[in-house]
């Protein structure tokens, strides 16, 4: 068993620091503000069974870390900086997400508009549309609660099958893809945790036949629309169940899953498309074989190996349409906890052949 217990300080943060722009300039650059990271790596290795030509070893790592925002600049006095105020410029207008410090709490801060919510958590409708704050809210950190992976080493003779598994538990994600296909109608939303609606629910029906000169006619057999889960003020004042219908989407960014995840490309709720990151990985897989020296020794080797290996071959986890184990980059930086538009996690296959003379 292998221990490693760390606490570090950093002071002296490099920070921008927005300024007038009647200066001629829009940021100042400055020192300030703490940081701590403490964390734990636990290493524990065994072997299972060890019989005739068959052993079993098993190495498990387990590691934890905190970064904690210590303190801010004295500049800023709401105790609370951006790293970076506008995730998703090419969403133009509205309140922008944000990558956020702030005093006392982890670092990483996924900032946005929040849902109006009743005392019970239920969403606040108006009209039937959900209703959002007015001042942003934290749907917490990137930053997960435990990072561990298992490798299981299984040898038979010349045979040797290797199985690790890794992942994560806890931390948030913002998948802004799940936000772009919801409101365009890309996906059916059937995996959702958030919300238990599906694209496919309140569209229009029409029954189709045709005329004599083989015209089509449309005729409407039920008139489409959605009711979102949540509550709304009823006549006296008082919350009661919303139960108002609205369009389920369509053209001219209209409809409830327009309004859910972000009216059209000004998607400022940070709640709606946020995610337990939590996942599981069949990281990698592999089998070899070992060619008995008395073959390999009259071609003139000492050892000769050969392998199949797979790689990223099974995802576990609640996060919709995305593999969580993603981050965006935003002007040059590497941002955790945000997704956007990525590409589909592949699986790779491989072959090797190791020599040793």
């Amino acid at each position: 068993m292998d221990l490693t217990y760390y606490n570090m300080l950093s002071f002296d943060q490099v920070i921008l620091l927005p300024v007038a722009t009647v200066s001629g300039y829009d940021f100042s650059l400055t020192n300030g503000g703490e940081i701590s990271n403490e964390g734990l790596e636990l290493m524990l290795s065994s072997r299972v069974v060890d019989k005739n030509d068959f052993s079993w070893d098993v190495v498990l790592n387990v590691g934890r870390n905190r970064a904690i925002v210590e303190s801010l600049p004295d500049v800023i006095s709401s105790g609370r900086y951006s790293i970076l105020a506008d995730l998703f410029p090419g969403d133009e207008g509205g309140a922008d997400l944000e990558y956020v410090a702030e005093e006392g709490k982890l670092l990483g801060q996924l900032y946005g508009l929040g849902f109006q919510r009743a005392p019970d958590g239920q969403i606040i409708h108006e009209n039937g549309l959900p209703l959002l704050t007015e001042e942003k809210v934290s749907a917490g950190s990137f930053q997960p609660d435990v990072r561990l992976g298992i490798n299981n080493s299984f040898a038979y003779k010349n045979f040797l099958l290797g199985i690790l598994f890794d992942g994560q538990v806890g931390g948030k994600i913002y998948s802004r893809s799940h936000a772009l296909y919801n409101t365009s109608g890309t996906i059916t939303n059937n995996n959702d945790p958030n919300l238990s609606l599906s694209t496919l629910d309140g569209r229009d029906v029409y029954a189709v036949g045709y005329d004599a000169t083989g015209v089509p006619e449309y005729t409407l057999e039920q008139s489409g629309g959605v009711i979102g889960p949540g509550v709304m003020y009823g006549e006296n004042g008082n919350l009661v169940p919303n139960d108002v219908v609205v369009p389920a989407g369509g053209a001219g960014y209209t409809g409830y899953f327009y309004n859910y995840y972000g009216n059209g490309f000004n998607r400022d709720n940070i709640e709606a498309a946020t995610f337990d990151a939590t996942y599981f990985k069949l990281r990698e897989v592999s089998l070899s074989y070992s060619i008995p020296e008395s073959l390999v020794n009259k071609m003139g080797m000492a050892t000769a190996r050969v392998s199949f290996i797979g790689r990223n071959l099974l995802l576990f986890s609640e996060v919709p349409t995305i593999d969580p184990e993603t981050y965006s980059i935003r002007n040059g930086t590497f941002v955790n906890g945000f997704e956007s538009t990525q590409l589909p996690s592949t699986r790779s296959w491989g072959f090797s052949v190791n020599i040793g003379f």
